[in-house]
């Protein structure tokens, strides 16, 4: 996939601004694949430019109106959570309610 091979200040200035966008697009079939990036972003960037950029979005994401896009966040959650550390799950836990 091309995100692992990208440069994590590329990722950081050119790729996660839209993916940003993307995480609010209108259509929720748009949000679902965003979901799933979410996982594959969360896995290549360092465990604190996850927490900072990557849990945001999953915590907007888990309050969806699309029950759809909710599921798929409970669906890549422990994805998401194996790339960061326990300190940061503690955290924000308290931010990401139980889904």
């Amino acid at each position: 996939m091309y995100i692992k091979v990208m440069e994590t200040q590329h990722l950081l200035t050119d790729l996660i601004p839209h993916f940003a966008a993307l995480t609010r697009d209108d259509q929720d079939s748009v949000r679902i694949v965003a979901v799933d990036k979410c996982a594959t972003l969360g896995s290549v960037l360092p465990p604190e430019k996850t927490q900072k950029l990557i849990f945001p979005m999953i915590g907007e994401l888990q309050k969806d109106k699309s029950w759809r896009v909710r599921y798929m966040v409970a669906h890549h959650f422990c994805q998401l959570c194996d790339t960061v550390s326990q300190v940061t799950l503690s955290v924000c836990s308290i931010d990401l309610k139980c889904l």
